[in-house]
């Protein structure tokens, strides 16, 4: 009678801490952000619409590969674009004020990049937006 009785809250908490995750490894694993993705639009800042950037295919392209974390970055010669640097850097997700639903902050070499907006991939679409302090906007096409 009494091993019952330490039994069943035990089966209970090793059921519950199993069943927990780590969203922001979920965020990673089978990740729709794996592959390449072109940039398209830099906007410096959401109040100064008219200092936006645009890119022509292939001139700025990121590789994410999600099984290891890591993130090439090529760029053609000529580009002139200094958010970040051309090469390849580590990146990751964490928690951020910024964050919502399921859209995550990034890291690339622990600088902050911003939010990465999954809602569009769908279609085609990364953003990675930061202007919720009133940073930039990076927008990415497959």
């Amino acid at each position: 009678m009494k091993v019952s009785n330490y039994l069943i809250p035990l089966l209970f908490f090793s059921l519950l801490i199993s069943s927990c995750k780590n969203s922001t490894d979920d965020f990673n694993q089978g990740s729709e952000i794996e592959g390449s993705w072109h940039l398209v639009e830099y906007m410096p800042n959401v109040f100064f619409q008219d200092d936006q950037l645009t890119f022509d295919r292939g001139e700025i392209v990121w590789h994410f590969n999600t099984e290891e974390k890591v993130l090439f970055i090529e760029m053609a010669a000529g580009v002139d674009f200094n958010v970040i640097e051309k090469g390849i850097h580590t990146y990751e997700f964490g928690d951020n004020g910024c964050n919502y639903d399921d859209n995550k902050f990034i890291k690339v070499e622990s600088n902050g990049l911003g939010v990465l907006i999954k809602d569009d991939i769908p279609k085609g679409i990364l953003t990675i937006s930061n202007a919720c302090v009133d940073g930039h906007i990076l927008k990415f096409e497959r």
